[in-house]
């Protein structure tokens, strides 16, 4: 991109030279350090930056940075958008990129390194506050980074990434052009939740391929183990369950190899899944079982949860109701005991599904109602859309068509922003009721 950006601007001043002559002219009465931050920017991936973000990639605090960037927006050379965050014009983003380029690679790499480190190390705070008993297993940095945000909540945490989005998905080839394929992979596994969450499965897709790409070229069997989990569930998540098994197929061979118990329980977990969805009952079964024993074995009481709560979904597809009521309700008391509230909404969300398989969809509703209030409070859109949709399947066997359809329409407007595969299967629901009303 770098070169491009060259190219384009001794087209710009081949034709108007008296732009970039401006540009000079406003760039040359800088001081030395508002001079070094403007051609960094030249750097920073993305539309928009913070304070924060550009002293990382600058190396200073952001308070010092932010005097730094005031200067610059004072010389109209930096533009200030959406409260704490600035931007450039796109011709003067191609003359900062002019500039950083004459630069030695050494140098525009440390810089680059130190912002893709600090973005990582953001996103991992981030996650650990939407998924407080769920900690991320990377292999950590060689270095910390400074300055990180803080997220007082939930809220705080999710404007952060969804603030920082389109940002951080844009940093992934930035990092391979600079050939940093380990900060890549990284800030790939480290993004996974946010996606999970919050994002169009396509960008997952790109993002989790990305990062398998970037893991493979830094020769990290560590990476490849978690990047080619991470790609199985985005394919999962886009209904490509074939290409799923596969990618978990190689991530627990790898996970094997290396001799890493904890992980491997997560993949052998999201094979299992995988396996459900396809009707291989058997197969699900025994890789869930080999998961909570590996589960149990570290004492990752959060993954054990998960793993009964899926094996209550197997036997569900499985017809076998009764076995998947007794396990949903074990998740429910171990959620409780050890007070994680999202894995208590998975296992009401099963129940009441459960419940409602067998015929019993009054006594379905208030799980599912409380399975819903917990997932809209964690902003787990894909999560609060399958229960809304499940509440609508149940309101509608109680003759409640107004209100089946109310939760069907909630399920699409979430899976719409989220671009999930299932939003196919709620807005059929919805015709069909329309065509029936």
């Amino acid at each position: 991109r770098l070169h491009e950006a060259s190219d384009r601007m001794s087209e710009l001043a081949a034709g108007t030279r008296r732009v970039r002559a401006a540009f000079d002219l406003s760039y040359q009465a800088l001081t030395t350090e508002a001079q070094t931050v403007f051609r960094l920017l030249g750097l920073h991936p993305g539309e928009d930056f913070t304070a924060a973000s550009t002293a990382a990639l600058a190396g200073h605090t952001p308070t010092h940075t932010r005097r730094v960037l005031d200067h610059l927006v004072d010389e109209h050379l930096v533009m200030v958008t959406n409260g704490d965050r600035y931007r450039l014009h796109d011709l003067l983003k191609d003359y900062a990129r002019d500039l950083i380029s004459a630069e030695d690679i050494g140098y525009r790499r440390k810089a680059l390194r130190r912002l893709l480190r600090w973005f990582s190390h953001s996103a991992v705070a981030a996650r650990a506050r939407l998924l407080p008993d769920d900690p991320l297993l990377l292999p950590a940095w060689s270095e910390g980074a400074e300055h990180l945000p803080i997220f007082a909540n939930e809220d705080a945490a999710f404007r952060w990434l969804e603030a920082e989005s389109a940002t951080l998905v844009s940093a992934l080839p930035a990092a391979l052009e600079h050939g940093l394929p380990g900060a890549a992979w990284r800030l790939s596994v480290a993004l996974q939740a946010h996606f999970r969450f919050t994002s169009d499965r396509s960008v997952w897709l790109d993002v989790a391929k990305t990062g398998l790409a970037a893991a493979r070229a830094a020769e990290n069997k560590q990476g490849e183990g978690w990047t080619l989990n991470d790609l199985g569930v985005a394919y999962a998540e886009t209904g490509d369950m074939d290409r799923a098994a596969e990618l978990f197929a190689e991530s627990i061979a790898i996970r094997t190899e290396l001799g890493e118990l904890q992980t491997l329980g997560r993949v052998l977990g999201n094979s299992a899944i995988v396996h459900a969805f396809k009707d291989e009952f058997a197969t699900a079964i025994s890789e869930f079982e080999r998961a909570r024993e590996i589960a149990r074995d570290v004492g990752d009481v959060f993954f054990e949860i998960g793993v009964v709560n899926n094996l209550g979904e197997t036997y569900q597809r499985a017809g076998r109701y009764d076995e998947a009521i007794a396990q949903f309700r074990e998740g429910i008391a171990m959620s409780d005991k050890a007070g994680h509230t999202r894995n208590r909404a998975l296992s009401l969300h099963g129940l009441g599904s459960a419940l409602a398989r067998l015929g019993h969809h009054s006594e379905a509703m208030e799980p599912l109602r409380e399975a819903i209030d917990i997932h809209h409070r964690a902003k787990s859109r894909a999560d609060e859309a399958e229960t809304l949709q499940t509440l609508g399947n149940v309101l509608r066997e109680l003759g409640d068509e107004a209100g089946a359809i109310g939760c069907w329409e909630q399920a699409l407007t979430l899976l719409e922003q989220i671009a999930h595969s299932r939003a196919a299967e709620v807005r059929k629901l919805l015709d069909n009721a329309v065509l029936s009303a």
